[in-house]
Protein backbone atom coordinates (compact mmCIF):
# COMPACT_ATOMS: atom_id res chain seq x y z
CA UNK A 1 0.00 0.00 0.00
CA UNK A 2 1.34 3.41 -0.86
CA UNK A 3 -0.15 6.70 0.21
CA UNK A 4 0.83 10.32 0.02
CA UNK A 5 0.37 12.66 2.94
CA UNK A 6 1.37 16.32 3.14
CA UNK A 7 4.57 16.78 5.15
CA UNK A 8 4.38 19.00 8.18
CA UNK A 9 5.62 22.56 7.40
CA UNK A 10 6.51 21.55 3.87
CA UNK A 11 4.93 22.16 0.53
CA UNK A 12 6.20 18.89 -0.93
CA UNK A 13 4.22 15.65 -0.41
CA UNK A 14 5.73 12.82 1.58
CA UNK A 15 5.40 9.45 -0.06
CA UNK A 16 4.96 6.48 2.28
CA UNK A 17 5.10 2.81 1.44
CA UNK A 18 3.64 0.35 3.92
CA UNK A 19 4.44 -3.35 3.76
CA UNK A 20 3.14 -6.32 5.68
CA UNK A 21 -0.57 -5.76 5.09
CA UNK A 22 -2.78 -8.06 7.18
CA UNK A 23 -4.53 -11.05 5.75
CA UNK A 24 -5.49 -12.93 8.93
CA UNK A 25 -5.68 -12.26 12.63
CA UNK A 26 -2.10 -11.88 13.83
CA UNK A 27 0.56 -9.23 14.53
CA UNK A 28 2.06 -7.41 11.55
CA UNK A 29 5.03 -5.06 11.24
CA UNK A 30 4.53 -2.00 9.04
CA UNK A 31 7.53 -0.34 7.54
CA UNK A 32 7.44 3.18 6.15
CA UNK A 33 9.97 4.53 3.69
CA UNK A 34 10.29 7.57 1.50
CA UNK A 35 12.05 10.85 0.94
CA UNK A 36 11.35 14.54 1.35
CA UNK A 37 13.26 17.46 -0.14
CA UNK A 38 13.13 19.50 3.07
CA UNK A 39 13.63 16.89 5.80
CA UNK A 40 16.05 14.19 6.77
CA UNK A 41 13.58 11.48 7.66
CA UNK A 42 13.94 8.80 10.30
CA UNK A 43 11.50 5.90 10.05
CA UNK A 44 10.26 3.78 12.91
CA UNK A 45 8.46 0.53 12.20
CA UNK A 46 4.89 0.36 13.32
CA UNK A 47 2.85 -2.65 14.38
CA UNK A 48 -0.69 -3.69 13.77
CA UNK A 49 -2.32 -6.47 15.74
CA UNK A 50 -5.54 -7.92 14.43
CA UNK A 51 -7.37 -9.83 17.16
CA UNK A 52 -9.69 -12.70 16.41
CA UNK A 53 -13.37 -11.85 16.09
CA UNK A 54 -15.85 -13.85 18.16
CA UNK A 55 -18.40 -16.09 16.51
CA UNK A 56 -20.94 -18.65 17.70
CA UNK A 57 -21.32 -22.00 15.95
CA UNK A 58 -24.61 -23.81 16.53
CA UNK A 59 -25.02 -27.46 15.51
CA UNK A 60 -28.24 -27.91 13.55
CA UNK A 61 -31.35 -29.41 15.18
CA UNK A 62 -34.29 -31.29 13.70
CA UNK A 63 -37.45 -33.05 14.84
CA UNK A 64 -38.86 -36.03 12.99
CA UNK A 65 -41.15 -39.01 13.61
CA UNK A 66 -39.99 -42.60 14.17
CA UNK A 67 -39.94 -44.49 10.86
CA UNK A 68 -38.00 -47.65 11.72
CA UNK A 69 -34.83 -46.49 9.93
CA UNK A 70 -31.76 -44.53 10.87
CA UNK A 71 -32.33 -40.77 10.86
CA UNK A 72 -29.88 -37.90 11.31
CA UNK A 73 -29.27 -34.18 11.36
CA UNK A 74 -26.04 -32.63 10.07
CA UNK A 75 -24.36 -29.28 9.57
CA UNK A 76 -24.16 -26.05 11.56
CA UNK A 77 -24.83 -22.33 11.37
CA UNK A 78 -22.56 -19.51 12.48
CA UNK A 79 -23.32 -16.03 13.76
CA UNK A 80 -20.90 -13.18 14.35
CA UNK A 81 -18.87 -13.69 11.18
CA UNK A 82 -17.52 -10.43 9.76
CA UNK A 83 -16.83 -8.92 6.37
CA UNK A 84 -19.66 -10.74 4.62
CA UNK A 85 -18.17 -14.16 5.43
CA UNK A 86 -20.40 -17.20 5.86
CA UNK A 87 -20.02 -20.56 7.60
CA UNK A 88 -18.02 -21.97 4.68
CA UNK A 89 -14.89 -20.14 5.96
CA UNK A 90 -14.92 -22.36 9.06
CA UNK A 91 -13.24 -25.26 7.27
CA UNK A 92 -11.91 -26.83 10.49
CA UNK A 93 -15.33 -27.03 12.19
CA UNK A 94 -16.98 -30.46 12.17
CA UNK A 95 -20.12 -31.99 13.66
CA UNK A 96 -20.73 -35.35 15.31
CA UNK A 97 -23.71 -37.25 16.68
CA UNK A 98 -27.25 -36.26 15.85
CA UNK A 99 -28.29 -39.68 14.57
CA UNK A 100 -30.53 -42.42 15.88
CA UNK A 101 -33.15 -45.01 15.06
CA UNK A 102 -35.46 -45.23 18.08
CA UNK A 103 -37.70 -42.49 19.46
CA UNK A 104 -35.68 -40.16 21.71
CA UNK A 105 -33.32 -37.20 21.65
CA UNK A 106 -29.80 -37.45 20.25
CA UNK A 107 -27.19 -34.72 20.88
CA UNK A 108 -25.57 -33.11 17.85
CA UNK A 109 -22.30 -31.28 18.59
CA UNK A 110 -19.97 -28.99 16.65
CA UNK A 111 -16.29 -28.45 17.43
CA UNK A 112 -13.15 -27.08 15.86
CA UNK A 113 -10.93 -24.02 15.56
CA UNK A 114 -10.35 -21.13 13.20
CA UNK A 115 -7.45 -18.75 12.69
CA UNK A 116 -9.63 -15.63 12.56
CA UNK A 117 -12.40 -16.41 15.06
CA UNK A 118 -12.66 -17.31 18.73
CA UNK A 119 -15.49 -19.81 18.50
CA UNK A 120 -18.21 -20.62 21.00
CA UNK A 121 -20.19 -23.81 20.39
CA UNK A 122 -23.87 -24.55 21.03
CA UNK A 123 -25.19 -28.12 20.81
CA UNK A 124 -28.11 -29.07 18.61
CA UNK A 125 -30.27 -32.20 18.78
CA UNK A 126 -32.15 -34.68 16.70
CA UNK A 127 -35.50 -35.46 18.30
CA UNK A 128 -37.31 -38.54 17.02
CA UNK A 129 -40.92 -38.46 18.17
CA UNK A 130 -42.88 -41.65 18.70
CA UNK A 131 -44.98 -42.78 15.74
CA UNK A 132 -48.72 -43.22 16.19
CA UNK A 133 -50.05 -46.79 16.12
CA UNK A 134 -53.51 -48.17 16.80
CA UNK A 135 -53.84 -51.61 18.39
CA UNK A 136 -57.27 -53.27 18.14
CA UNK A 137 -58.10 -56.38 20.16
CA UNK A 138 -59.55 -59.28 18.20
CA UNK A 139 -63.31 -59.45 18.76
CA UNK A 140 -63.79 -62.96 17.35
CA UNK A 141 -65.73 -64.90 20.04
CA UNK A 142 -64.97 -68.33 18.57
CA UNK A 143 -61.35 -68.06 19.66
CA UNK A 144 -62.48 -67.25 23.21
CA UNK A 145 -64.89 -70.21 23.27
CA UNK A 146 -62.20 -72.66 22.13
CA UNK A 147 -59.78 -71.36 24.74
CA UNK A 148 -62.34 -71.71 27.53
CA UNK A 149 -63.34 -75.24 26.37
CA UNK A 150 -59.73 -76.41 26.32
CA UNK A 151 -59.08 -74.93 29.74
CA UNK A 152 -62.14 -76.62 31.23
CA UNK A 153 -61.20 -80.00 29.79
CA UNK A 154 -57.90 -79.81 31.60
CA UNK A 155 -59.52 -79.38 35.01
CA UNK A 156 -60.21 -82.65 36.83
CA UNK A 157 -63.37 -82.94 38.77
CA UNK A 158 -62.89 -84.16 42.33
CA UNK A 159 -63.47 -87.90 42.67
CA UNK A 160 -66.26 -89.11 44.82
CA UNK A 161 -66.21 -92.48 46.51
CA UNK A 162 -69.21 -94.25 47.81
CA UNK A 163 -68.67 -95.80 51.21
CA UNK A 164 -70.24 -98.94 52.02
Amino acid sequence: MTSSVPAVASSSPLSLSLTGLPLRSSAYTHTASGTDGNYDLTFVDGALTIDKATATVTANSDTTTYNGGSQNVSGFTATGLVGGENASVLADVTTTGGSGTDAGTYTHTASGTDGNYDLTFVDGALTIDKATATVTANSDMSLLAVTVAVALSMVKAPSTKVRS
